[in-house]
Parts: C-alpha cells; sequence; structure tokens
C-alpha cells in the first residue's frame, strides 16, 4: 500500500531491506541460515562465509549523499568495484531508535517494539526517549527515567542481542561507538555479550578496531557506529558543505587510520557499510504545531499518568498521536482536512495490515507503544508539538518519514 506519490512502500523493496542484515551477518559467521537474509546478490561474488566481519554503521548516511561521495573519493569508489553496492530501504520508521536496535538485536521494529525517539510506555504510563532512557520534564537528559522506580530496564528493552546469538557459536564481538553513550541502560541491554570500547574520536575508534581484527584469532564480529552526519545533516541540513566536509573526512580516516593498517594483514573477513536511514531537508519556520495552530486538538488527546498530554511521540516527520478510542475518527477527520496539503494522515491500524512494521503481525511490545494515528508530512513540511524549550524544531534536516530521501539507504559489502 502506497500513501502517496510523494512517499515509498517500504514493502516494494522486498527482502532488500535494513531488517534482513543482521541475519545475513548471523550467517556468514556461524552455520545458521536465519529466515530473514538479505538475497544472495546482495553479496554477489562473494564468500558465504568468513572468519571475521565488519559492520560500520553512518548515522544519517542516505543513499543519494553515498553516490555523491563515491564520486568524490577514489576509495570509496574502488570498494564499490571490488565489492557489491546497492540500495536498501530502512525500516519504517526512518530513525535511529527502531534501526539501530534491531541491529543490535537481530529482531525488526515489528518485534522489538523500541520504534522512535519518543513513545508512550505503558510501565511508565508516560512518554519516553528510550535510548536516552529519560521522561518527562527532563526527556532530553540521558537517564533521567532512573529516578522512576516502579519501572527496571529489563521491561522497556528487547532481551535478545546478536552478540548473544554469535557467542552461542564460539563468536566473540566487539562494539566501538562514542564514549558518550557507549555505557548506558540501553546498551547494557542491546549491547550484552560484546565487549564495548567507548571511544572519545572517531578516529580512536578506528585504530582500535583495526588492532582488535588484526590480533584477535578465530571468529569475530566488529561493531562501529558514527553518529556525526546525523548530527550535522539535523543542524545544517543534508547535503550541506559541512555534512558533506564531515563525510570527506570521515572516509579518509576509515582510509588512511583503518583500511591501510588491516588490508594486507588478515584474511576472509567480510566489510559492511550502511545507514540507518537518510534524512529530509525542512524548513524549521514552517512547522505545524499542532497545539497552537490547532488548540482543539487538545480534546482528542489522552493523557499520561502525571496529567500531561500524551504528546509528542514520533518526530516531526512522522508524528504518532494518542487519541482517545472513541475519538479516533473525530481526530482523523478533524487533521486530514487541515494537513490535506501539508501531509498525509493515517490510522496506524492500517499500516500495520499493510505490513509498514515489517508485517501484519507485531509484538504485543510494539501493539502497547503505538499512537493510534500517525501524521506523515510531505517533503520539506514538518508537524509536531510545541513545548518551550521542550518541544521546540529548530533544526534544518530530519527524518523518521516515508519519503525516497529518509527511507532509502546504502549496502556495500567487500572482503579480504
Amino acid at each position: 500500500m502506497r500513501l502517496s506519490e510523494h512517499f515509498v512502500d517500504p514493502s516494494s523493496y522486498g527482502p532488500y531491506n535494513f531488517s534482513n542484515i543482521p541475519g545475513t551477518i548471523i550467517s556468514a559467521l556461524t552455520p545458521e541460515t536465519p529466515a530473514h537474509m538479505l538475497p544472495d546478490d546482495a553479496l554477489a561474488g562473494l564468500s558465504n562465509k568468513y572468519d571475521k566481519v565488519v559492520l560500520i554503521l553512518v548515522d544519517g548516511l542516505g543513499w543519494d549523499d553515498f553516490k555523491g561521495l563515491a564520486g568524490r573519493s577514489g576509495f570509496l569508489r574502488g570498494l564499490c568495484e571490488r565489492g557489491s553496492s546497492m540500495s536498501l530501504a530502512t525500516q519504517f520508521p526512518s530513525t535511529t531508535a527502531c534501526n539501530v536496535t534491531t541491529m543490535n538485536t537481530a529482531l525488526s521494529v515489528g518485534q522489538h517494539g523500541v520504534y522512535e525517539w519518543f513513545y508512550y510506555e505503558p510501565g511508565v504510563g508516560e512518554i519516553i526517549a528510550p535510548l536516552l532512557y529519560s521522561y518527562g520534564p527532563n526527556i532530553h537528559e540521558r537517564g533521567s527515567l532512573m529516578e522512576y522506580k516502579d519501572v527496571k530496564p529489563a521491561s522497556i528493552y528487547p532481551r535478545q542481542s546478536i552478540y548473544k546469538i554469535l557467542a552461542e557459536h564460539g563468536v566473540r564481538s566487539y562494539a566501538f561507538q562514542d564514549h558518550e553513550y557507549a555505557t548506558s541502560p540501553y546498551t547494557d541491554a542491546v549491547f550484552d555479550g560484546a565487549r564495548r570500547y567507548g571511544f572519545v574520536t572517531p578516529a580512536d575508534g578506528l585504530v582500535n578496531m583495526a588492532r582488535a581484527v588484526i590480533d584477535e584469532p578465530l571468529k569475530r564480529y566488529y561493531y562501529f557506529y558514527f553518529d556525526r552526519i546525523d548530527s550535522l545533516s539535523h543542524v545544517h541540513g543534508p547535503g550541506s558543505k559541512e555534512t558533506e566536509a564531515e563525510l570527506e573526512a570521515f572516509f579518509l580516516a576509515l582510509e588512511h587510520i583503518f583500511w591501510d593498517r588491516v588490508k594486507d594483514k588478515v584474511d576472509h573477513t567480510l566489510f559492511i557499510l550502511t545507514a540507518d536511514h537518510g534524512q529530509a531537508m525542512i524548513d524549521p519556520v514552517k512547522c505545524v504545531y499542532l497545539n497552537v495552530e490547532f488548540p482543539e486538538i487538545k480534546e482528542y488527546i489522552k493523557k499520561s499518568r502525571s496529567g500531561r498530554y500524551l504528546a509528542p511521540a514520533g518526530s516531526c516527520r512522522d508524528m504518532f498521536l494518542y487519541v482517545k478510542d472513541d475519538r479516533l475518527d473525530d481526530a482523523f477527520h478533524f487533521l486530514e482536512e487541515r494537513l490535506r496539503d501539508r501531509a498525509v494522515v493515517v490510522k496506524t491500524r492500517e499500516l500495520v495490515d499493510n505490513g509498514y512494521f515489517g508485517g501484519p503481525y507485531i509484538s504485543e511490545a510494539l501493539a502497547s507503544r503505538l499512537g493510534n494515528l500517525v501524521i506523515l508530512p510531505f517533503e520539506g513540511q514538518s508537524v509536531w508539538w510545541y513545548e518551550k524549550d521542550l518541544f521546540e524544531i529548530k533544526f534544518l534536516g530530519h527524518h523518521g518519514g516515508l519519503t525516497r530521501q529518509e527511507m532509502e539507504i546504502p549496502f556495500l559489502a567487500w572482503d579480504l
């Protein structure tokens, strides 16, 4: 089901989806053949089994930006020529929370339920930010949910991890990411079974990952997460000179600090480079704040345990609303009429039934957290909820929606 000519239908990509990368990694390192893997041509010409796999995940690197960089970088162009490169669809919502959780648990968003940056958590009775483990007036502060003693991380996060699956086959795993969040309630759960390294700079992480790839014998898996492309795309916009400069700097570091060290010293090793989502340009000045422009909407919205409106959830590119059950139709028609030139308004049940979360059957974890109405802005548009100094849109780039720029990501694989 395609909601609009402006959007992509995730199911139209078939198995060429981000959610099938973890199964491909498990298959490459173990005797297992998971049910969900990328098709054979994603690794065209490469082996099926390896001693080591290195996965580099560049947050916010859309397919168009990847192609543009490949045209300027001889190193990246060479990797594309020696390996296999193609575009994949990321999962909907096109956001870090959903896709990074999938990469580290080998569970689709429909299974693990961590679907967006903000959403309602039933055990807390409030909107939370799951990756930050935060909620309420301190929702942007890492760890603020720790003061809420009635809930534990184990009740919020999935208990499966790709690292524990690999460990059952004797594969040791390493995870490299920024030191600011290398250890947290979220990473304690989804990185369970991995040896974690929190780097101060990407160069620090790359040189230490190179050493681990060279020195460690036997079966190994290495995960490297780089977040600065996403951060700069938010602030300056995707395709900005600042974002392009950071991309070029990262790939120079990847070439000279990592690749030059490992290329002649390892074999039977698969390298994968991909992303969790792309980004779309928005104009923050034109953001539609529902509770400001249409204050009547508040009468439709459920309230949290503390009496706050259950808003906002998702992002300004995929805003999920928790509407009173007996007012769902009223809210749908109210918003559809007022936003028809700026967004698609759709009942979440329709998205579930049409496989937008990976299939018509979703876990109780996801079902209990989803809002029952979704606003999906067109390209360049954004819709959100306003609370001064808490929920305001200041970014020039964002993601979460269904435009091609947000949904199409690169997949590059090469080996030694």
